[in-house]
Order: structure tokens, then sequence, then C-alpha cells
């Protein structure tokens, strides 16, 4: 009788699998700066090659095709999606190797628990560092193509590194609810719980 009751109130507001939410984190700032690179070259090639410094770049910087217009608004928007996942991405995280840590014996869990905590806030400093690069207007340009290739190198390199969050959570699955069984839930919260 009383499982009836509390079934009864209780309510998913949310569900998502995970793997799916980090797909369109993926996909939102690598498909919004192919258009940006494809549109800027194709319409603004002037713009985006060449500096004040009159130095021709081979390769256009991702901060010249997300800095000219209409381009930027795309960017800024695709990103201001993309910081939300970004977050909840690192706190499940952070959660997921806590319970890991906690079948660590004490001596070996209070060192490795600070490493954690520092890789956490690492990870929330490159979030805001993402917002701050693309929300804060930079004036200055970076001669020579080099600077280009590393960007482009670098981005890449973080957005295979967040590939691999689909690997690791193949089957979680995210979920908003209110008063489902406390083994499972806490009222108003954000979990993830595995699937068979």
């Amino acid at each position: 009788m009383e499982g009836n009751s509390v079934s009864s109130k209780a309510a998913v507001y949310f569900l998502i699998s995970f793997r799916e939410l980090c797909l369109v984190t993926l996909c939102l700032p690598l498909s919004s700066l192919l258009i940006c690179f494809v549109t800027a070259y194709i319409f603004q090639q002037d713009e985006i090659h060449e500096t004040h410094c009159r130095v021709y770049n081979v390769i256009p910087s991702i901060s010249a095709i997300t800095g000219v217009s209409p381009q930027r608004y795309l960017w800024r928007v695709c990103v201001a999606f993309h910081i939300g996942p970004r977050v909840v991405i690192a706190s499940v995280y952070r959660t997921y190797y806590r319970m890991l840590l906690s079948q660590l014996p004490e001596a070996k869990n209070a060192n490795t628990g600070r490493l954690l905590d520092v890789c956490y806030w690492l990870n929330m400093m490159e979030v805001g560092a993402l917002c701050g690069v693309t929300y804060v207007s930079n004036r200055e340009n970076y001669p020579f193509s080099w600077f280009s290739m590393c960007e482009y190198l670098i981005a890449s390199a973080n957005m295979a590194f967040h590939v691999t969050v689909m690997l690791d959570f193949p089957t979680e699955k995210m979920v908003v609810a209110r008063g489902l069984p406390e083994l499972l839930f806490n009222d108003y919260s954000l979990h993830w719980k595995k699937t068979d």
C-alpha cells in the first residue's frame, strides 16, 4: 500500500540518455565551428586571413572565423547551449570517481580525493575560460599561421577527449525527478543511474 502512495506522487520531469546528452554537447561546438569556417572562408576571406599587421594566415584562426559577423552569433549561441551540459558532465565525473574512491583504503582515499577536487576545479576553469574566450572580444591578432594550426589542434584534442565521456557512461540516464524512492534518487535533484 505504501509503495503505491510513493509511486503515485513520483514525477519524472526530464529523462535523457547520458550518451545523447554528450553527443549533443560535442556536436554543438563542432558543427558551429564547421559552419563558421565554411561560411567565413567563402564569404569573408579577406577578413579572416589577414591580420592587422598585414600578415597573411594560410589557416584562419578559430578566433578569426568565430569573430566575424554573423558567424560570431552562431558560435556564441552554440557555446551557450554547450556550457550547461559541460558543467553537468564534470559533476557526474566527480561523483563517479568519488564513488570509486570510497572503495579504496582511507590512506589512499584522502590524497586521491584532493587530486579529484583539483581536476574538477580545473575542468570548471576550462569551462569558464571557454566562456571568456567566446564572449569577451579579443582585439589581438596573432601573426603567422602556426597559431591558427595550434588552435585547431587544441580544440580538436579537447573535443576528442570529451568523446570519451560517451565511452565511460554508455548506458546511464540523466533524470530530473521528484518523489522517487530514496534508494535511487533524492527529491528535486539531478542524478544518473546505470540501466540494465
